[in-house]
């Protein structure tokens, strides 16, 4: 998938989950967030939509219309390439394309120390917990690499790609049902929520599969614990976003200087997506 997609995906799970922070439940800080949805999940609360999400998968899937989607995804940038390629070597894009990824670093890790600051200062802060829980997040290369490895080598490989594509489906097809674009209908506060369900179904099917190779179960429990964590992190961003974009009462100095850091690099983020859009889109 190009890059491009995959930052516009995050940018509208984060973005509609700041939406939806009035319900008691977004309330949490993300760890026991992720906790209490997978308590939810353990209980069947979760049942209902996921029933419902899997007809209008199957309907779908009837009608071919994930087909169609996955085509025109596969393709999409194809003539673009070959457009620019006349303009460009592909040298300069790969260029481009490492200065756009080290500015955005760049970006993010001048944000997080800021942001560790004013955490260590006001240790006794809710919202300092909820900015500790999101900087102390870090992805393990190698766990996600491992889990890949042993999903493409596995005698099962067939089944764990199509687990895989179905939850990206389903994903999709739930944020349309924010759009009103299929007969869906998901409220805003339920979105994230419900995201994280649709992984926690994807990742149960796996682990089920993956009972007969003992290695591969060991290193796919591994990436379903990074990919909770994960889901943590994002969660206390879509808080610290919702913060900045005034949907959470600001009530003290501390949270004035959170909101304007991450208003500041919302937009220092923004600029930079537009000035290197033409090497992501092709990536």
């Amino acid at each position: 998938m190009p890059l491009l997609v995959n930052l516009l995906f995050s940018f509208i799970f984060i973005n509609s989950a700041s939406q939806a922070l009035g319900d008691e439940l977004q309330w949490i800080p993300g760890k026991a967030w992720v906790q209490k949805v997978q308590e939810n999940y353990d209980n069947k609360v979760y049942d209902p939509f996921l029933s419902q999400l899997h007809k209008r998968y199957i309907k779908g899937l009837g009608q071919g219309e994930w087909e169609i989607a996955l085509r025109k995804t596969s393709s999409v940038h194809a003539p673009e390439w070959k457009t620019l390629g006349e303009k460009r070597k592909r040298e300069d894009f790969q260029k481009q394309l490492q200065i756009y990824q080290k500015s955005s670093l760049l970006i993010l890790q001048s944000t997080n120390r800021e942001l560790e600051k004013i955490a260590t200062n006001n240790p006794t802060l809710l919202i300092s917990q909820i900015i500790q829980e999101y900087i102390d997040y870090k992805e393990d290369p190698v766990v996600s690499q491992l889990a890949s490895d042993a999903v493409y080598s596995d005698k099962c490989e067939r089944l764990f790609s199509d687990i895989a594509q179905e939850g990206e489906i389903k994903r999709n097809i739930l944020y349309l049902s924010l759009t009103g674009l299929n007969e869906m209908s998901v409220p805003m506060e339920k979105y994230e929520e419900y995201g994280l369900a649709i992984g926690l179904e994807e990742y149960a099917q796996m682990l089920a599969i993956a009972h007969e190779n003992a290695n591969f179960h060991k290193n796919l429990l591994k990436s379903f614990e990074q990919y909770l964590q994960l889901a943590a992190k994002n969660h206390n961003f879509a808080y610290l976003i919702a913060l900045s974009q005034g949907k959470i009462p600001i009530t003290s100095q501390v949270e004035v200087d959170v909101a304007e850091l991450i208003q500041h690099f919302l937009e220092s983020k923004r600029e930079l997506l537009k000035k290197y859009q033409w090497c992501i889109e092709i990536n």
